[in-house]
């Protein structure tokens, strides 16, 4: 959960909000600094794509990843089969799938707002766009490999994400506008 620290107005230090959190950027005399804000936005993304491009690696393949964690699953779920989970492990790996692309088009979504002025349609546009793009490149990559396979399922699942993280970005914004309900 990201906490947005409210700073009080004073005459150094103006209220942070959702939309700005850093608007006490324009008290750093640092050269650039527009841009220099710019591209801090886009950092945790570009750190979140660098490790979804990792983990699309061969170190993390279905038999690594099943060495590594099953283990583990056992320990949590001693009564399953060895095809119990060998399913287990499959349904992880196909749930990740979503959830991290999501999270990076919202990561996206956000970086977008601090760095253009563009409308709402535009900005989950360019959000979904990089999603798909890191999705079709990541799979492209998995396909010339020799230990996983690049699957057109698994770009449909990352775009599902990514939707998935779009709409939850709009009732997110749609539900903050609304007064909070009276007891």
């Amino acid at each position: 959960m990201i906490f947005i620290a409210r700073v009080t107005r004073t005459a150094s230090l103006p209220k942070a909000t959702l939309s700005d959190p850093f608007p006490w950027k324009e008290s750093f005399q640092l050269a650039h600094s527009s841009l220099f804000y710019r591209v801090l936005a886009w950092a945790p993304a570009l750190a979140w794509a660098a490790l979804i491009w990792h983990l699309g690696s061969d170190s993390f393949s279905e038999p690594e990843t099943r060495d590594s964690f099953g283990p583990w699953l056992r320990l949590w779920f001693p009564w399953l089969t060895e095809k119990g989970l060998e399913n287990l492990v499959w349904g992880i790996r196909t749930l990740a799938h979503p959830a991290v692309y999501g999270l990076l088009t919202v990561l996206c979504w956000y970086a977008a707002a601090q760095s253009f002025s563009m409308g709402i349609t535009s900005r989950n546009l360019l959000s979904l766009a990089l999603c798909a793009l890191l999705a079709v490149s990541d799979e492209s990559r998995q396909g010339t490999s020799s230990v996983r396979s690049g699957a057109a399922g698994d770009v449909l699942l990352d775009l599902l994400g990514g939707i998935v993280g779009i709409l939850g970005l709009g009732i997110f914004y749609s539900q903050r506008k609304k007064p909070p309900l009276k007891p």
